[in-house]
């Protein structure tokens, strides 16, 4: 089969299959499952942060084999939220370390996929997040890189997307890693494949990308709007 592209179609003729992961839900007090350990993401930077206040504490300097640790620092940011920040002293660089703890009780905080109007569209981290709509009554605290894109070329991410439970785009080939947050707060790094029928007038066949940076050699994609104006 010669491989295809069909870009900007009003409707999308196909059922998509086999593209899930775990997203981030609320759950009322009555079914709320026990608060799993709050994840941690390295180098990550609040939107915006809270000045400084009497709740700030800091550890004393530490060292090992590597470096010494000065100037640890800790405070909230936002409830259900601690931002730990520290430097470094090696042998061969400084390093300043911001890590962000998020209890994800679903009582709270939450987590939302974050990305532009269009799958290939491109803007800072900073911007996205400044032009994200978190929901009433709800502010975007943080924001951080989470995938590779298709530089040079369309701008598409590699791995996949999700939002609010339904696919925006299906993984490049050999991306299929990611990182998903399910009901609960629970999160896990896990593998997520596309699997997809396309229903044609002479019947049906496999579809093997939706709105992804690059087809699989002699597969069939479909894009949509959504996808942007990148060729």
């Amino acid at each position: 089969m010669d491989r295809v592209r069909t870009r900007r179609t009003p409707l999308l003729i196909a059922t998509l299959a086999t593209l899930s992961a775990l997203t981030a839900g609320t759950l009322s007090p009555a079914t709320a499952a026990p608060a799993p350990p709050a994840p941690t993401t390295e180098a990550l930077r609040p939107v915006s942060p809270p000045p400084a206040s009497n709740s700030v504490s800091t550890a004393p300097v530490t060292a090992d084999g590597d470096g010494i640790e000065t100037a640890r620092t800790s405070r909230p940011v936002a409830p259900g939220m601690t931002l730990t920040s520290y430097d470094r002293l090696e042998a061969d660089k400084w390093l300043r370390v911001d890590t962000l703890s998020v209890e994800l009780d679903g009582h709270g905080a939450g987590v939302d996929h974050l990305s532009s109007a269009t799958v290939t569209g491109r803007d800072t981290v900073t911007a996205l997040a400044a032009a994200h709509d978190p929901g009433p009554r709800r502010r975007t605290v943080a924001a951080v890189n989470g995938d590779f894109f298709d530089l040079n070329r369309t701008g598409a991410p590699l791995g996949p997307g999700i939002r609010h439970g339904a696919p925006t785009h299906s993984p490049a080939p050999g991306s299929h890693r990611a990182v998903g947050i399910g009901p609960g707060g629970a999160g896990r790094v896990l593998g997520l494949y596309f699997d997809g029928t396309l229903t044609l007038p002479s019947g049906q066949g496999p579809l093997t990308a939706y709105n992804a940076a690059r087809v699989p050699a002699d597969g069939v994609g479909a894009y949509t709007p959504a996808w942007g104006g990148a060729d």
